[in-house]
């Protein structure tokens, strides 16, 4: 049967949609990266990274992604993991991290990035670019790992749909095949370098990370972006 969502909307982003709401108890919110009151079942993670960069400049790389500079606020990386319309950006670990629904479904929603991928790809540059992500209700997983704009290996699959896609040479530690994939656990591990811990058991630190979040820009915006006619 066809997956809920509005005409048009990807897999990907239907699957996303099946995520669920529940208060946690005070000794969970740990357990699961979200503060007790307003905790999500499971995780909920829309992740890019890549090494830092000398000139890296949150309001412009803002514009270049298609959101509205100056930020109009500053969250914590805990707070930062509830899906949003804008872009939450900070460096932890020599790495450069965006929180970004908009930006990263384009990018795991298909081997052949769209224009909007591509974009994206473009403004954040040759380095190395992790990205990922979570969505434990559904188990939806996915995972890329970009370089000069290209794809190098990616993955993506959920719970009742089993292995949606993937492209290029499996990593060391995927798992074989013929076992049942955790998905999960992969995208911990597929974004250890950038974070320095797994996900799981990080530590309080980077949670209380503090991330200036920039909002959706305008129509106008977004199309100069996906165009290539840049912003102002």
């Amino acid at each position: 049967p066809p997956l809920p969502g509005p005409p048009g909307q990807s897999r990907l982003a239907a699957l996303a949609e099946g995520r669920q709401h529940r208060p946690l108890g005070p000794g969970q919110a740990r357990e699961t990266g979200f503060s007790a009151e307003t905790a999500l079942v499971g995780w909920k993670l829309n992740l890019l990274a890549r090494r830092a960069q000398p000139g890296d400049d949150f309001d412009g790389l803002a514009r270049a992604l298609g959101f509205e500079a100056p930020a109009r606020e500053t969250v914590s990386f805990e707070r930062a993991l509830h899906p949003s319309p804008g872009v939450a950006l900070a460096h932890w670990n020599d790495h450069l991290l965006l929180l970004s629904s908009p930006l990263v479904e384009p990018l795991l929603s298909s081997p052949s990035p769209s224009a909007s991928a591509r974009a994206t790809l473009e403004a954040l540059g040759p380095q190395p670019l992790r990205v990922a992500t979570l969505h434990s209700v559904t188990n939806l997983y996915g995972y890329a790992l970009f370089e000069n704009g290209k794809l190098i290996r990616g993955r993506t699959g959920a719970a009742d749909d089993g292995l949606i896609w993937q492209q290029g040479s499996p990593f060391e530690w995927e798992q074989p095949e013929e076992d049942e994939f955790d998905g999960e656990q992969a995208v911990f591990h597929f974004l250890t370098p950038a974070l320095g811990w797994s996900l799981d058991t990080a530590s309080d630190q980077l949670y209380s990370l503090q991330l200036k979040r920039y909002h959706a820009a305008g129509l106008v915006a977004k199309l100069k972006r996906i165009l290539g006619l840049g912003t102002k």
